[in-house]
């Protein structure tokens, strides 16, 4: 996980950003979104000043992705789980999706490898980072 410390605030909160904008894209944040959020927050060690001002104001937060492929990787994976995690994918989301996949240096179809990686992974119990190598080696 040092890949996080590496990144620098406006790297993590642009990330955080785009979350928020795809769990906001159907005009309601439901809890289980929040929860993501939550966890995402932590893991990409976002500080509640920097969750206040993100939620506060999204458009105001600069977009900057980041270029190391492992930690776009991670923000994919996040981003498809944002999108999955209600159980109903819409159009909007999935073309937001789509749309920061490429900005992050994948193809469009690899939020459909993505999608099918993670809903494969949690059938068979697999944690998320045994779901991350093996989407990975997909992806490379």
């Amino acid at each position: 996980m040092s890949m996080y410390k590496n990144l620098t605030a406006t790297e993590r909160k642009s990330h955080f950003r785009n979350l928020v904008s795809l769990a906001a894209r159907d005009g309601v944040i439901r809890d289980e979104e929040n929860a993501v959020l939550g966890y995402v927050a932590g893991k990409w060690k976002l500080t509640d000043a920097e969750i206040k001002e993100v939620t506060a104001n999204p458009n105001a937060i600069t977009t900057s992705f980041p270029t190391d492929r492992a930690t776009c990787f991670h923000q994919l994976y996040d981003i498809v789980e944002m999108m999955i995690i209600d159980g109903d994918v819409r159009k909007v989301e999935r073309e937001l999706c789509t749309a920061l996949a490429v900005k992050l240096g994948f193809a469009p179809d690899a939020v459909n490898v993505v999608i099918k990686g993670i809903l494969e992974g949690n059938l068979k119990m697999m944690d998320e980072k045994d779901i991350h190598a093996t989407l990975m080696k997909q992806l490379a």
